[in-house]
């Protein structure tokens, strides 16, 4: 997937050529919005959205009619919360039936389309045609995988099955494009942002940016972006700071009771963890509000509970795309890091201030900043 994510971070900064000739200043959520949208298409779903040439692509207002903040929304998220039985039976959602109607119609034409013409792709929704057809995928399967296939080929009860239909097909895709395409464009939004108020910390990643490039003959590959460790640190240095989920609900799936305490949490009961209140904790997180990379050292990682740092949650509800999200993002700073140098300007926010209604953790003005072409 890496390398169509290189072509989109391509085509990005080089969309952004004009206005870093001018020293203008841009918008850079809608930026990371229009390149991770145009990511998702190609290796979700093998399409050009053509988001980034043109952000009033239809795609692209899909994406934002699926994360535009409003009060309905958080009411209806906020009831779902405490009363999520309510919600379904009046048969509330965040989404609309007209967004959701397209998406599926979307993805319906796409599968047929394939299956009618014999077109195969390297991409996600094949995948999930395989699936559907029941053709063996080619994996790095572990011995419990294999333990759980030959439980379903005996028909052991204990075992579930499931039939990979295309209503579920177009679930997973759903999913995929919404939580895939916003959480990564506000990380690199708000890493842009923190590297506009931090230019020492800029000027360094540029320098082990171009050091590691020039290993790689120029080139953004997987192998790259593996080498970028101070990036790594920025990037997980951000999530932070702003994680895209500031809470992360999980539902109890047995009675438990709290260690030193009289309280039990009852099998069902939904919890809320708050992980921004975690992140910003200052026993495990001294001077929270300082942007310092260098809390991800290996060393200064040790020092602190494991559970303390949940971008992406943990445990086996982490989140599945944790690694397609973070190489994105990383795929598209390294591009727009390479070339240019981000800096604050008359509209930037300072301090951040987030949208109280927003699907996800986001500036409630967007994130403005100037772009110019580095010395």
């Amino acid at each position: 997937m890496v390398d169509a994510m290189t072509e989109c971070s391509l085509e990005m900064k080089t969309r952004l050529q004009e206005s870093a000739d001018n020293n203008s200043m841009i918008e850079v959520k809608d930026m990371a919005g229009n390149f991770t949208t145009q990511v998702i298409g190609s290796v979700i779903f093998g399409l050009q959205f053509n988001s980034i040439k043109n952000p009033d692509s239809e795609f692209r207002k899909v994406g934002h009619d699926l994360v535009d903040p409003s009060n309905k929304r958080a009411a209806i998220m906020m009831l779902g919360h405490v009363f999520p039985k309510l919600v379904k039976m009046l048969g509330l959602s965040l989404q609309s039936k007209e967004t959701v109607s397209f998406f599926y119609r979307v993805v319906k034409d796409t599968v047929q389309y394939r299956e009618k013409n014999g077109v195969t792709r390297n991409d996600f929704l094949q995948l999930l045609i395989q699936l559907k057809n029941n053709v063996k995928l080619v994996d790095d399967r572990s011995k419990e995988d294999e333990h759980l296939r030959h439980q379903i080929e005996l028909g052991d009860n204990k075992a579930e099955q499931f039939e990979m239909t295309e209503s579920l097909m177009t679930d997973q895709c759903f999913v995929f494009f919404l939580a895939g395409f916003e959480t990564s464009s506000t990380a690199m939004s708000f890493t842009l942002y923190e590297l506009a108020l931090n230019p020492d910390i800029q000027e360094r990643l540029g320098a082990e940016i171009d050091e590691v490039l020039e290993k790689h003959k120029g080139k953004i590959t997987y192998d790259a972006i593996h080498e970028m460790s101070y990036l790594d640190k920025v990037v997980n240095e951000t999530l932070r700071i702003h994680p895209p989920s500031p809470n992360l609900t999980r539902m109890c799936t047995d009675s438990y009771n709290l260690p030193g305490t009289k309280y039990t949490i009852q099998k069902g009961d939904v919890i809320i963890i708050p992980s921004v209140g975690l992140h910003h904790d200052p026993k495990y997180f001294p001077n929270p509000d300082k942007f310092d990379p260098e809390r991800f050292s290996e060393e200064n990682k040790n020092l602190r509970p494991k559970y303390t740092y949940l971008p992406f949650g943990e445990g086996p509800r982490i989140c599945i795309g944790m690694r397609f999200g973070l190489m994105q993002a990383k795929v598209g700073l390294v591009g727009l890091l390479s070339r240019y140098k981000f800096s604050v300007c008359e509209k930037t926010p300072i301090p951040m201030v987030y949208d109280p209604v927003a699907l996800f953790m986001s500036a409630k003005n967007g994130v403005h900043l100037t772009i110019s072409n580095r010395k």
